[in-house]
């Protein structure tokens, strides 16, 4: 058992939201943002995912915890799969952004940054908050 099963619906009531420019600061210059693709990585139940797609980005929300997902709010431009840090569910180079909102301290980091590396285009960017 995870240590967020059973937390999911809290935890989308109550953890606290990231303020705009701070989503501005990573989405700088990257371009049209209804062409990007991002993938949020340790999602828990979307809500870094959810500021970026408010955006237009298409984001591929990772998490491995089921309630977590079950308790994420639906966005039209947020797909949730199944995977880690470590073993993301990606094809290399598929993705213009990789975000881990407070959650990349979980991760293995020599495994997720080789992992964030490989699903990352060479242009991509990287932002751990």
């Amino acid at each position: 058992m995870s240590y967020f099963s059973d937390r999911g619906e809290d935890y989308e009531k109550y953890r606290p939201i990231y303020p705009a420019s701070a989503i501005d600061t990573i989405l700088s210059d990257l371009g049209y943002l209804s062409q990007i693709v991002a993938a949020d990585v340790g999602a828990g139940t979307g809500i870094g995912a959810r500021l970026l797609a408010d955006r237009g980005i298409q984001v591929l929300a990772i998490e491995p915890n089921e309630d977590m997902r079950t308790a994420a709010t639906s966005h039209e431009n947020v797909e949730f799969l199944v995977g880690t840090a470590e073993q993301i569910p990606l094809d290399s180079a598929s993705v213009d952004l990789v975000t881990s909102f407070q959650a990349f301290h979980w991760f293995d980091f020599d495994k997720s940054l080789k992992e964030f590396r490989r699903i990352l285009k060479p242009s991509g960017r990287l932002a751990l908050t």
